[in-house]
């Protein structure tokens, strides 16, 4: 009886570490801009138990493509564990269009194999009247 609670014990365990996924925050903004540029600030969190290295990557809405003209500052960080860190996520506005909405992922670096392990935000950039 007891080796079956230490092993369910380790199971619920094994199960919080896995569920526990870096985070992106605010994952929905949008905002007017008077010129071609947007950008905001955002957080990502670092929800282990040890330093983990992140690469932010802005997307197109499909999450497959790579956005143009878009960039988060720094595009790699390393973050504390349990600790969180502010970047700037930066998109230009084409020149024809009124707004403009991307996407930006964030992973660990280190993390490889058959499950994508991401997290995505979606942000809209609208441009003001002149």
């Amino acid at each position: 009886m007891f080796l079956k609670t230490v092993l369910a014990s380790l199971a619920v365990m094994a199960l919080a570490e896995a569920a526990a996924a870096q985070g992106l925050s605010p994952m929905r903004k949008d905002g007017n801009t008077p010129s071609d540029r947007k950008g905001f600030y955002l957080h990502v969190h670092n929800p282990y138990d040890r330093v983990m290295t992140f690469d932010l990557r802005p997307m197109e809405l499909d999450l497959e493509t790579e956005a143009l003209s878009a960039e988060a500052r720094p595009s790699r960080i390393r973050i504390g564990p349990k600790r969180r860190r502010r970047v700037v996520f930066v998109f230009d506005i084409p020149e024809m269009a009124v707004e403009r909405k991307v996407a930006l992922c964030v992973m660990p670096a280190d993390v490889r194999g058959s499950i994508l392990a991401r997290v995505c935000g979606t942000y809209t950039g609208r441009r003001s009247a002149r």
